[in-house]
């Protein structure tokens, strides 16, 4: 059994910078994230992915998630699509039991609405209608990170949808 949680970046600054991957979090962000952090801590995460923008890579941090679990930073994953994520989802290797993805909207919840689907498309309209900034999917996955990048849906089952 794997974990895979799905996280929206927090609340960003929402002034105009001279790069949209510039927006830093806001102090409340900074809060949803570090209660994000505390309700996360049982889950045991091991490996995070996350966007290169500031404002994701600030919600990981600010987590503060027991046993420093490795941070990856990957390009590919700054506005990406959710076939995109999928598969950077399933190239992570096997020995990762439970992953943490922090990245955007409407990415996030458009791939954990598209997992939620298999058991009940109204659980993924109503996991797609609210899933404001630090909101989280968490799920169980049955079978590897690859064998999920290949199936139209979640190998598991959605536990929970959680926001500090």
């Amino acid at each position: 059994m794997r974990t895979l949680v799905l996280m929206r970046h927090a609340t960003a600054a929402s002034e105009p910078f001279d790069r949209d991957r510039d927006r830093a979090l806001t102090d409340e962000g900074r809060g949803e994230a570090a209660a994000a952090g505390s309700l996360l801590a049982g889950i045991g995460i091991t490996h995070v992915l996350c966007s290169p923008a500031l404002r994701t890579r600030e919600t990981a941090s600010c987590l503060a998630l027991p046993g420093d679990p490795d941070i990856e930073v990957l390009d590919a994953l700054y506005l990406c699509g959710t076939n995109t994520l999928l598969q950077h989802i399933a190239d992570v290797p096997d020995i990762v039991t439970s992953l943490l993805v922090v990245a955007h909207s409407p990415t996030v919840p458009g791939l954990a609405a598209r997992m939620a689907s298999g058991p009940s498309p109204r659980v993924a309209e109503d996991l797609w209608a609210r899933f404001p900034p630090a909101s989280w999917a968490h799920f169980d996955i049955d079978g590897t990170w690859a064998e999920l990048g290949r199936m139209p849906y979640a190998l598991g089952s959605l536990r929970r949808v959680e926001r500090p």
